[in-house]
């Protein structure tokens, strides 16, 4: 590894973009990345890496590890995306450990969970403070004995951490929550399975009062999914029942959710009511949820929605009338603008975009916005082989030529960018016998005059978005967009946590 430091930094960064639509133009010239940088060691197998960044552009990236006899999760810093630490190991030597995720909160805190496969399958945590680099003693989240995973975690700017996962053996949807990531409380029962129903894929997201929103599938012996969703109070972290969102019959799967700082969750999935459409509903500070909104023209796939800072929510989907990603905006959930598409291939590529994993945006305070995925280089739903792929935009509408981040089989992407407008991607890369984590950076020429790290911008005057649904206002409907890329505020010294 290039780079060495004895004390690692790192923390939550925020980046925010805005996005005005106009009319499409030209595609404008593909946008120069570095050279490919190996952060893994070389020589064994990884999975599921994840890149998170401070707001002075500190970024952190954990993996899990895979060598001829064990399994484990590696922890790597970067102060630029290019010049990494050599790993760390994050979980223990007695562990096989997969699965990893990662927050940071505002002292600089990092905290992971990944699954440990040794026995029955179990959640397990781990921190380290800023300016520390022993980890702290792995704590067992999931019952002992009773297989889970799914796991997902969250933490508000109290440093309230919760973490959800899929209780399997007991069949049940759960949930911990910790005030310092090391002393949890007990275990709370969000939805428990029945002879007929069936749980799965539970996702988490948190607002600025600390109220947490959870969302996941339950289907029956008939294979009819449902979206149900359920809330904590922001004051005393007590749960609300299980309520549905879809309709009955729709079988809808894929659940996706994302929470404003001011309190509007939205929550979208696929629904096979129509075709497969892509459907939403939001709610303002706990409120009740927005009728269901239907987004694409009935061969939508895989939905994703991201954050904005000015309180708007994007949701975009693998359009698969078009072979593109389709998104849109809205300022409450219930009033979308029209949609847009980034192509996901050049015109003579013979085959398009995956239609099985979320296609990620990242954006820079100076407005430039960038889409990252998994192209499909085969076209065999048998044996599938990707190819990370890039495409950058100024404006939101008119897109870069796409770029293979790695021109062989490569999986697992995720992105952040800098204060200096800097992205960096994190993926995979496969040779056949061994995965190796890469990144690679895009240099969008520095944030433009009046931009700064906390979503300056431009100078120039900006668009009111006006949040209705009609396709004649396509030229305000992004205006003021901002994609929060990961949560919280650094602070140069650590703060108590009373």
């Amino acid at each position: 590894m290039a780079m060495k430091k004895s004390v690692l930094k790192i923390s939550a960064g925020v980046a925010a973009m805005a996005i005005w639509a106009g009319a499409p133009l030209a595609a404008f010239a593909s946008p120069s990345w570095t050279d490919p940088v190996d952060v893994s060691n070389s020589g064994f197998l990884t999975s599921d890496p994840e890149i998170a960044i401070d707001a002075d552009g500190l970024m952190s990236a954990i993996w899990s590890h895979v060598g001829v006899s064990s399994k484990k999760i590696q922890l790597s810093t970067s102060p630029d995306g290019q010049n990494w630490t050599d790993p760390v190991d994050v979980s223990p030597p007695s562990q096989e450990a997969i699965e990893p995720h990662l927050v940071l909160d505002a002292t600089g805190q990092v905290t992971a969970i990944w699954t440990d496969t040794t026995g029955a399958d179990s959640i397990w945590t781990s921190k380290r403070e800023w300016g520390e680099e022993a980890w702290s003693d792995p704590v067992q989240l999931s019952p002992d004995g009773e297989n889970s995973g799914e796991a997902h975690i969250v933490v508000d700017s109290n440093y309230n951490f919760t973490v959800i996962f899929n209780n399997w053996d007991a069949h049940k949807i759960q949930v911990r929550t910790s005030r310092n990531a090391v002393t949890w409380e007990p275990i709370v029962t969000l939805a428990q399975e029945s002879n007929s129903q069936y749980l799965r894929s539970p996702r988490i997201a948190v607002d600025g009062s600390g109220r947490v929103t959870a969302v996941w599938t339950a289907y029956d012996s008939g294979n009819d999914y449902s979206m149900v969703v359920s809330r904590s109070s922001a004051e005393t972290g007590v749960w609300s029942d299980a309520t549905t969102l879809s309709e009955l019959g729709t079988d809808s799967n894929d659940p996706q959710i994302a929470v404003t700082k001011e309190g509007l969750a939205t929550a979208t999935w696929r629904s096979d009511l129509l075709g497969r459409e892509i459907q939403s509903r939001s709610s303002q500070d706990g409120g009740s949820w927005t009728a269901p909104v239907g987004h694409g023209t009935g061969e939508g796939r895989k939905p994703n929605v991201s954050l904005g800072a000015s309180g708007s929510v994007i949701l975009s989907f693998y359009d698969g009338d078009t072979g593109s990603i389709a998104y849109s905006s809205s300022e409450d959930g219930a009033h979308w603008g029209s949609e847009h598409t980034i192509d996901g291939y050049p015109d003579d590529y013979s085959y398009g975009m995956s239609s099985h994993h979320v296609a990620k945006f990242i954006a820079d305070s100076a407005g430039n916005l960038t889409a990252v995925w998994m192209r499909d280089y085969t076209g065999d739903p048998d044996y599938p082989h990707y190819r990370v792929t890039a495409s950058t935009s100024s404006d939101g509408v008119t897109w870069s030529e796409p770029i293979e981040l790695a021109g062989t089989s490569s999986y697992s992407v995720s992105a952040v960018v800098s204060p200096q407008c800097q992205v960096t991607a994190l993926y995979e890369l496969s040779d056949g016998t061994e995965n190796t984590v890469q990144s690679r950076t895009l240099d969008n020429g520095g944030c433009k005059s009046g931009g700064n790290h906390h979503g300056g911008g431009s100078s120039s005057e900006k668009l009111a978005f006006t949040g209705a649904n009609d396709t004649a206002l396509t030229s305000v409907m992004f205006a003021g967009l901002a994609l929060l890329v990961a949560g919280g505020v650094v602070l140069r010294r650590r703060t108590s946590r009373s």
